[in-house]
């Protein structure tokens, strides 16, 4: 039984005990007056609790954030002093006669080393300047591309409006950090995590609502899944994430295929998940939740055991995170095993 439906029982219980007993009316209205005002202090003392709870959740990890980052100042200083105390003090009369660097003890090999690495240097600049080349040079085709698009679409509406030349206006949607999401998913050969968010709570709203239809399509395995096309895919995606449950018992005793998920979707699709949410309910990024989350993971751990280590820091939105985070989780594991993700 619910909490309302328990306050409105109590409610009635007592309305007819007022009914039933010699009060006044005054004082009757009294009575339910004062037990109002009691809920509506309940409320608001719960309220500040979990306010409390939240505010002091975020300001430990601010000073830790604080903390580590005064540390890694100091540390970085304390090595640059130390470089510099030893350039300030050295003798080339004491180097040679303990022979202790390389330089001192075999010339010859030092030399070596150093052109080796010279070279190495080179190399890895070269690769940065090339990276950083290539990156510019996608970024002005996807540019030129959507200003392209942007054209093409604005030349259609003319045409639309153009009564000389009259024709079916062809569907088109602009959006840039689609494309970019779209590019993304080809590269890595699986959704990205904006688009499996986005296709899961379509689905969790699906089901608070009316369940859509879906045809459809029978397949256990990779093999299963081969010479599909990208709309059947896209079909199979949808009734996968409308298969996983969105309540906390039907997640619970789903059996995550934990063979497929490896370190790629980990690092690369659930933990800026985990990041993203627990700025969202923080306000600022704890590293350490993200790291108990990605370890509990690793471990293959359980939901309800990631839910209770979360729960100091995060209250009752530890809860929340896990049901998202188990729900993605599924839908990478299932739609390796399924061969939807290549």
């Amino acid at each position: 039984m619910g909490v309302v439906s328990m306050v409105q029982g109590a409610a009635g219980m007592i309305d007819k005990e007022d009914e039933d007993s010699d009060a006044s009316d005054e004082e009757i209205e009294r009575r339910k007056t004062e037990r109002k005002e009691a809920e509506l202090e309940k409320l608001y003392q719960d309220q500040k609790r979990r306010w409390l709870n939240r505010e002091r959740s975020r300001t430990a990890a601010v000073e830790r954030e604080k903390a580590r980052d005064k540390e890694e100042q100091a540390q970085k200083e304390a090595e640059k002093e130390a470089v510099a105390k030893r350039l300030r003090e050295w003798n080339d009369d004491v180097e040679t006669s303990r022979k202790a660097e390389e330089y001192y003890l075999d010339r010859s090999t030092w030399i070596r080393n150093r052109a080796t690495f010279r070279s190495r240097e080179a190399n890895m600049d070269d690769m940065d300047r090339n990276a950083e080349d290539k990156e510019k040079a996608r970024d002005a085709q996807q540019k030129e591309q959507a200003r392209g698009m942007a054209d093409d679409f604005l030349n259609r509406q003319a045409a639309e409006l153009d009564i000389k030349a009259p024709r079916e206006p062809q569907r088109f949607k602009l959006s840039l950090g689609a494309a970019a999401q779209k590019a993304q998913a080809a590269a890595t050969g699986r959704r990205t995590v904006a688009e499996v968010e986005g296709l899961l709570e379509d689905e969790e709203e699906a089901d608070n609502s009316a369940k859509r239809t879906l045809i459809p399509i029978k397949f256990d395995n990779a093999a299963d899944a081969m010479g599909l096309t990208e709309e059947e895919r896209a079909q199979a995606a949808r009734q996968l994430a409308a298969d996983i449950p969105s309540d906390k018992e039907g997640l619970w005793k789903w059996p995550v295929k934990w063979e497929f998920v490896d370190e790629t979707v980990l690092s690369e699709q659930l933990k800026p998940f985990v990041e993203k949410k627990i700025m969202e309910y923080l306000g600022v990024q704890e590293q350490m939740l993200v790291e108990v989350a990605e370890d509990h993971i690793r471990k293959r751990g359980e939901p309800q055991a990631l839910v209770e280590e979360l729960e100091g820091a995060l209250d009752e939105e530890a809860e929340i995170l896990v049901k998202k985070l188990w729900r993605m989780i599924i839908f990478f594991s299932e739609s390796e095993k399924r061969g939807l993700s290549a």
